[in-house]
C-alpha cells in the first residue's frame, strides 16, 4: 500500500513541466483544446508540447528570455517540445519582439523564419504556401525550404536534481517523497 501511494505521488511531480512562457489574455482562448478560464486569472503559464489557441480576443506570450509574441484573434500555434523552444505558427497573424537574449525560433506552417534580435516585426500565413513577414515597415513574402530545427529535450525528470522526500501517514513513513496533508484550523465561534 506504502509503494503504491509513493507511486502516485511521485509520478505526477516528476513528468511535470517549466513554463517557458505566459499567456496573457482579456477574452476566451484555448490550450490544447481546451478553453481556458481567464476572469479573474488572465495569465496562464505555457510549457512545451502546448497549442494555443485565439479565438475572438488578441493574446500575448511573454517568453522567460524577454521575448514578446501577441496572437491576434483567430490565430493557432504550436510549442513543439524543442531545445531551444520553437514556436510554430500554424494559422492567423502574430506579431513580435526579439529580446537581446533571444533564444525563441520562429516557424511558419514547420518552416523556418529567422528573425534578427532585437527586432520587432509580424508574421502572417495567407495560405497555405505563403507566408508574409514585415519587418522595419518592410514586406517580404516568404516559402523557406526546410523544416524548422528541433532538438528533443531531456524529460524534466532525468535532469531534476536529486531531493530527499519523507511521506507520513497514519503512523507510518515511506523515505522518498515529502507530501503535506494539512487540515483546516478548527473556526473559532463567531461573536454576535
Amino acid at each position: 500500500m506504502q509503494r503504491m501511494l509513493l507511486l502516485t505521488v511521485v509520478l505526477p511531480f516528476l513528468a511535470a513541466a517549466a513554463p517557458i512562457a505566459t499567456l496573457t489574455t482579456g477574452g476566451p482562448v484555448k490550450v490544447n483544446g481546451t478553453l481556458v478560464p481567464t476572469a479573474g486569472a488572465p495569465t496562464w503559464p505555457l510549457v512545451l508540447g502546448d497549442e494555443i489557441a485565439t479565438t475572438t480576443q488578441p493574446a500575448m506570450m511573454l517568453f522567460a528570455d524577454g521575448d514578446r509574441v501577441t496572437l491576434a484573434q483567430n490565430t493557432r500555434v504550436n510549442l513543439p517540445k524543442c531545445s531551444p523552444p520553437v514556436l510554430d505558427i500554424l494559422e492567423g497573424t502574430i506579431t513580435y519582439k526579439m529580446a537581446p537574449a533571444s533564444k525563441l525560433l520562429l516557424c511558419a506552417l514547420g518552416r523556418p523564419i529567422k528573425p534578427e534580435r532585437e527586432t520587432e516585426g509580424s508574421l502572417t500565413i495567407e495560405g497555405p504556401d505563403k507566408v508574409v513577414v514585415r519587418v522595419a515597415g518592410k514586406e517580404q513574402v516568404q516559402v523557406p525550404p526546410g523544416a524548422c530545427p528541433c532538438e528533443v529535450p531531456p524529460a524534466a525528470w532525468l535532469t531534476a536534481k536529486k531531493v530527499t522526500v519523507l511521506v507520513v501517514v497514519g503512523a507510518a513513513s515511506v523515505a522518498g517523497l515529502t507530501y503535506g496533508l494539512t487540515r483546516p484550523a478548527a473556526r473559532s465561534p463567531s461573536v454576535q
